[in-house]
């Protein structure tokens, strides 16, 4: 690893940048303190850290202190228990597919019943959506891709890469191996990712490095965006109480997915509230970097989310949207932490009941 620490000069120029120090107003959570005793060795402090990369925008150095962060995890990867749980839970799929197969498929037939909407599986297909569990992620994408006509089909896998969070590289291309194979087989040419933010990054940075296939990759709010911008899709009605936007770190600032969420949004909300900062600038919510995995730092999530928590309160919106799962559990929690009231939607998952 480069040693770009070198270039700290310890301004004080990320202080006010970090939401996890202006939380606490404690030293061990500034990043130049964090960066010193990472640089020294793996500490635990490398998961007090939502690896953000807030720090590093307005660092006029632009010191990866993220770049540390995973370097110590990867060490010490086994405190964090639930997140190795997660990773091999996850491999377990890929080794007893046939099993995971059947399981599988009779839930994805009671949602096509429960909902009305046919959901192709297994199904040689120029789209292969990769969803997360859950149906809030499944049926909205059904919805969208079977309204445009399109030539797609079902992932048997989640999108998410828990081994992400934890700085192993190389475990992490064993997880996406398994879509990867799956891609192959189905002859894909698109890969379209659920709102996740971590695993939009995952196939976009790094999938043509690891396996060598030039796939396109999207989100699924690109896709929308496209949709209705070019009249495949239009919208049928349309939400009048004030909504606001989450930029996930890792879709946003990591990726560069920022405008598609919010074309989407004026497609269909009256009246749309921007979080001050936003953006590539907008504060993480706290619950990043796998920490909304690991139950024991719940207490210390809450913390870290005020300054999210308090970016929302300014807004006085009654919803508030993201497109990533993390957030989106993160954001419910500070709602009832700080007994604020809004509801927390996906970006297509609400899209869906206006079109």
């Amino acid at each position: 690893m480069p040693e770009s620490a070198a270039l700290c000069v310890r301004c004080g120029n990320c202080l006010e940048n970090c939401h996890i120090y202006l939380s606490t107003g404690e030293w061990k959570h500034a990043p130049p303190n964090r960066l010193k005793i990472l640089r020294k060795k793996a500490d635990f402090v490398a998961f007090e850290c939502n690896g953000c990369r807030r720090c590093t925008v307005f660092c006029p150095f632009s010191v990866e202190v993220s770049a540390y962060v995973s370097r110590a995890r990867r060490e010490i990867k086994n405190e964090a228990k639930a997140l190795v749980d997660l990773v091999e839970i996850q491999l377990e799929k890929g080794r007893n597919f046939e099993k995971h197969k059947q399981m599988y498929e009779a839930a994805i037939r009671f949602l096509e019943k429960k909902h009305n909407v046919k959901i192709p599986l297994n199904k040689k297909a120029e789209i292969l959506f990769v969803p997360l569990q859950g149906e809030h992620t499944i049926i909205p994408a059904a919805k969208l891709f079977n309204l445009a006509k399109e030539d797609w089909t079902l992932s048997y896998f989640e999108a998410s890469n828990f081994a992400f969070f934890l700085g192993d590289m190389e475990l992490a291309k064993k997880v996406s191996e398994r879509i990867f194979r799956e891609a192959e087989e189905l002859n894909a040419e698109k890969i379209i990712v659920t709102e996740c933010g971590h695993a939009y990054r995952v196939f976009k940075m790094f999938w043509r490095e690891w396996f060598g296939r030039d796939f396109e990759i999207l989100n699924i709010v690109e896709v929308a965006a496209d949709y209705l911008e070019n009249g495949i899709v239009e919208v049928r009605g349309s939400l009048t109480e004030p909504v606001t936007y989450h930029d996930p770190c890792q879709a946003a600032r990591n990726s560069g997915l920022i405008e598609e969420p919010r074309r989407v949004i004026e497609s269909f909300s009256e009246d749309f509230r921007e979080m001050r900062p936003n953006k590539e600038r907008n504060f993480c919510c706290g619950g990043g970097g796998g920490l909304v995995a690991i139950p024991e730092m719940k207490d210390f999530r809450m913390i870290a989310g005020k300054k999210k928590a308090e970016q929302i309160k300014e807004t006085e919106a009654k919803y508030v949207l993201t497109i990533c799962e993390n957030c989106r559990t993160q954001l419910k929690d500070l709602r009832e932490h700080y007994n604020l009231n809004y509801e927390v939607s996906g970006v297509v998952e609400l899209l869906s009941k206006f079109i």
